[in-house]
């Protein structure tokens, strides 16, 4: 679990909503992927990183929801308490 609490700038990354296929076929799932990350941010030194996909925020399962409601979970807070996997383990 990473807990990051918002600095003056923000919390310090930048997201983006990715398809992640289920093995050889035409399935997949919204996963949430960081791919920027302000190394002097609280993020970075909270211990996020580039290629981290989020799996949760503030206890919340938020593979499968739209970008625009992750961003609105985020924005909305002052600390998150993120749960994430590296893309590679996907």
């Amino acid at each position: 679990k990473i807990v990051i609490k918002k600095g003056q700038r923000g919390f310090g990354f930048v997201l983006r909503a990715i398809k992640v296929y289920l093995d050889d076929t035409n399935s997949f799932s919204i996963q949430h992927l960081v791919i920027q990350i302000d190394e002097e941010g609280p993020a970075y030194q909270s211990g996020l990183r580039v290629n981290d996909i989020i799996t949760h925020v503030n206890d919340e399962v938020v593979c499968g929801r739209m970008h625009t409601e992750l961003v609105k979970l985020i924005v909305a807070k002052n600390v998150l308490n993120l749960n994430t996997i590296q893309l590679n383990q996907s």
